[in-house]
């Protein structure tokens, strides 16, 4: 089959792509370092930086893995970094590190044109939820652009795309369902092309020509080692994870259509009102929205993408399996927020990138149609996560997005952060842990530790009595600082002499206030009420 000379890509070439990446990447850098310069560390962020920081080798990490509910990848990356140094910031300066080349490979490779990259500026995601957050999902969105570079050239380097999939699959759920798409795009559809020519010659079309050398070897190695990805992050049973309770197998409409929120959510991401900067509009709806709505707008949006896709086989495939794929695993298993459902969007980005790079028949007004939607479709996606991303920036910048930070330097400037310190819930103290490079007291777990451990003999929920119990027995009658993410009873801190030394208030993010008090010596070790020792009840 030959191709007709006059088909076009469906992006205008740059005339200087590699000037003008470096040029859009040295602004992003700047716009990034600002945005991770002013950034407080969460939990989230923390319990990964901790990880890497106290496990004794790569094969603990990768162990932790199964406690995690993420591949480990990420937490690897960490435990190299700490070899360097333990301070939490070279976590983020890595992020931005990764984040920038992801920027540079995108406007450098990407058949994407100019007002797209130059919108990729204040990008939601790649700014602010990967770029300024420091999470698991860079590394995979980083390793999934990379294999689109290597997979789509006239002269593909399909060993290499194959090996990049592999660790998209080993840094997240999400980047491994987005790889295994992928993997049936690239290395699948060449295989149905040999052995059914005739049959799939049509629907194949232009990219029968373009098939990469050696598919059905490829797509079993990559297939191998997508599966091995999900075993080691399985759940063990003693996890947290684990339960049958944390899966939805029941059919909902109400929940199906916080998905379809989410799906459109993913690609026009609007800014939220003030005291719900990280609450997405399927958990706390503001405005309201109602299930109609939801389920015709994600409809439309999700045919009229696959409409656009059917002139590239491949495109169509990579953007059915990926979005299907993760909205089944959204739907069964985790919804969360917009750092898990932006990945939707990226399945969307990832289909475009290989729609503009696949050979055209000759240009017809359908052709031209659907080239002319897509680049508008894309054009408002990346317009609505541009305005959020500067948004988000700005609302990191004027408040702190978490109260770690700042309750470690009080510690520190009150001399406390040497002292027997109890955090309840355990999961609010990764951002202590960290930035005081210590470790804590979690009676949740009655062990001291630095990250939470997410088995099941932790227990999830403790009153403050058995909180102020158990963290009395720990200190033995060394003074005591215990904090928590809300006020203990005024009459219980009046009765055990428990003194309130500080609130650390107005994080953006959720239960990441901290409340910090102080139990002078007790020689006895014990809690008592009336001046009579008292066990908890579950000790």
């Amino acid at each position: 089959m030959e191709i007709d000379q006059r088909a076009q890509s469906s992006a205008p070439r740059e005339v200087n792509p590699l000037g003008f990446a470096a040029s859009l990447t040295s602004i992003f850098l700047l716009l990034a370092g600002f945005s991770a310069s002013k950034h407080e560390l969460w939990r989230d962020e923390m319990q990964a930086w901790l990880i890497g920081r106290d496990m004794a080798s790569p094969a603990a990490v990768i162990a932790q893995a199964h406690y995690e509910g993420a591949p480990p990848l990420w937490n690897l990356m960490l435990w190299g970094l700490n070899r360097i140094s333990p301070a939490p910031e070279l976590m983020q300066l890595a992020t931005w590190l990764l984040a920038g080349l992801t920027f540079y490979i995108v406007c450098r490779w990407a058949p994407f044109n100019r007002l797209h990259k130059l919108l990729l500026l204040g990008n939601y995601y790649l700014l602010y939820e990967y770029g300024t957050v420091c999470r698991n999902y860079l590394p995979g969105i980083l390793a999934l652009c990379l294999a689109c570079v290597f997979l789509l050239p006239s002269k593909p380097r399909p060993w290499l795309g194959a090996l990049c999939l592999v660790l998209s699959g080993f840094a997240s759920a999400h980047t491994l369902i987005i790889a295994g798409a992928l993997t049936v795009a690239f290395f699948g559809l060449p295989i149905l092309a040999r052995i059914a020519p005739r049959r799939f010659a049509k629907f194949i079309g232009a990219e029968q020509e373009t098939h990469l050398s050696g598919p059905a070897f490829l797509f079993v190695a990559t297939t191998v080692g997508l599966l091995a990805a999900a075993v080691i992050a399985r759940p063990l049973p003693d996890t947290y994870y684990a339960s049958a309770a944390l899966w939805n197998t029941d059919w909902s409409l109400s929940h199906f259509s916080r998905i379809c929120a989410a799906f459109v959510a993913s690609s026009f991401p609007l800014p939220r009102a003030p005291g719900f900067f990280w609450i997405p509009p399927w958990d706390v709806p503001f405005p309201t929205y109602s299930e109609t709505h939801a389920l015709l707008a994600a409809s439309f949006l999700w045919f009229l993408s696959v409409l656009v896709f059917l002139r590239s086989p491949r495109a169509l495939l990579a953007y059915v399996f990926g979005t299907l794929g993760l909205a089944l695993f959204l739907y069964t298993k985790f919804l969360g927020s917009f750092r898990h459902t932006g990945l939707l969007f990226f399945a969307f980005l990832f289909a475009t990138w290989i729609l503009f790079s696949a050979p055209e028949s000759p240009v017809s007004r359908l052709s031209k149609w659907r080239q002319r939607v897509t680049s508008l479709l894309l054009t408002l996606m990346l317009a609505a996560q541009a305005f959020t991303g500067l948004w988000a920036v700005r609302e990191d910048y004027l408040r702190p997005f978490s109260g770690g930070k700042n309750t470690d330097e009080w510690l520190r400037s009150n001399g406390y952060a040497d002292a027997f310190i109890a955090v309840c819930p355990d999961w609010a103290g990764a951002p202590l842990a960290g930035y005081l490079h210590r470790t804590l007291y979690y009676p949740q777990d009655r062990r001291e530790g630095s990250f939470t451990r997410w088995v099941r003999s932790r227990d999830d929920c403790i009153t403050h009595e058995e909180f102020y119990a158990r963290a009395l027995i720990a200190a033995k009658g060394r003074p005591m600082v215990m904090i928590s993410d809300r006020n203990l009873p005024e009459d219980f801190c009046l009765e055990h002499d428990i003194q309130k030394l500080v609130y650390i208030a107005g994080s953006l993010t959720p239960f990441e206030e901290y409340v910090v008090y102080y139990k002078k010596p007790d020689p006895a070790g014990t809690f008592t009420r009336n001046n009579e020792p008292v066990k908890s009840a579950t000790e």
